[in-house]
């Protein structure tokens, strides 16, 4: 499940990558206005998709969108579709909760992103040596840094490799180590903005909301004169049930599952800056009290 994930990230990190490579290109060209811009904008997407709840906020977006054109087709298509007279609501009244839910359904996606994050950061300025690890460095990363395989070994075997000093390799190799917020970190922050945040609450009750709501929907759908659950009608309820049925999947995984709630990158200065505002000093002493114990 993880490699599902990580991929599906990677994709979704492709704009942020091409950005930074437009970026580089425009550096060449001397055109520094857009080569800021561009990177600004790359690194903004290629960040955006390394925090916790990236594909929730995706999802919710795609969600969101969905329904809303459903919806709004549904309550401007001229058919004769019409509830009955006593029902609850009438379907331009259903399709217009629906348009109102999607727009709430984005803005609550990218809140609880950020209120997860915020206790993520709350977590490593309290106490970064839990919160905080230093990832190795992968074999390939190695042989890129090295100047590649066999041409970093003729290197070495050519006395190349014995002119560094071991202060300029150990300050090479912690240039190379990637700093990463632990997995059980990002899983307890979930959890605890999940238990604690009272617009997580909100959202949660005006989600079962919905969910009757959508089930009235379908009762008046095959009772009223001139409707199809095949129209768009139909299909207004059927989207309007993903609005429970995401964050319920996603709380469940999130929940119970540390795979799906993967370790997630931080910036040397970011976490620096946090354990600073925590006075915890900065990560390589955390890190250094860490390996004596």
């Amino acid at each position: 499940m993880i490699y599902i994930f990580q991929g599906c990230q990677s994709i979704c990190s492709l704009p942020g990558m091409a950005c930074q490579g437009c970026a580089s290109i425009l550096g060449n060209m001397k055109c520094n206005i857009c080569r800021n811009a561009c990177q600004a904008c790359g690194s903004c997407v290629v960040g955006f998709h390394t925090k916790p709840l990236s594909s929730y906020v995706i999802v919710s977006f795609l969600l969101s969108g969905v329904c809303g054109y459903i919806a709004y087709a549904a309550s401007t298509e001229d058919n004769t579709c019409k509830y009955k007279d006593d029902a609850m609501f009438q379907k331009e009244t259903f399709c217009y909760i629906l348009l109102a839910t999607a727009v709430v359904n984005v803005v609550f996606a990218v809140y609880f992103q950020m209120q997860v994050w915020a206790k993520i950061k709350e977590t490593i300025s309290t106490d970064g040596r839990e919160a905080l690890e230093i990832e190795a460095e992968g074999y390939a990363s190695k042989l890129k840094n090295q100047g590649g395989g066999l041409l970093g070994k003729g290197l070495a075997a050519a006395g190349r490799a014995q002119a560094e000093t071991p202060q300029s390799a150990e300050a090479e190799a912690g240039s190379h180590e990637r700093l990463k917020i632990k997995a059980k970190t990002v899983q307890d922050s979930f959890v605890d903005t999940f238990k604690k945040d009272f617009g997580v609450l909100i959202f949660f009750l005006a989600s079962l909301g919905i969910v009757f709501l959508c089930y009235q929907a379908k009762g008046f759908v095959a009772t009223g004169t001139g409707c199809s659950d095949k129209e768009m009608e139909g299909w207004s309820y059927y989207t309007g049930f993903g609005f429970f049925t995401v964050p319920f999947i996603y709380t469940l995984m999130w929940y119970c599952c540390t795979c799906c709630a993967k370790a997630a990158n931080i910036t040397q200065e970011e976490a620096d800056k946090l354990l600073e505002e925590g006075g915890r000093g900065d990560f390589q002493r955390v890190a250094q009290d860490s390996e004596g114990q």
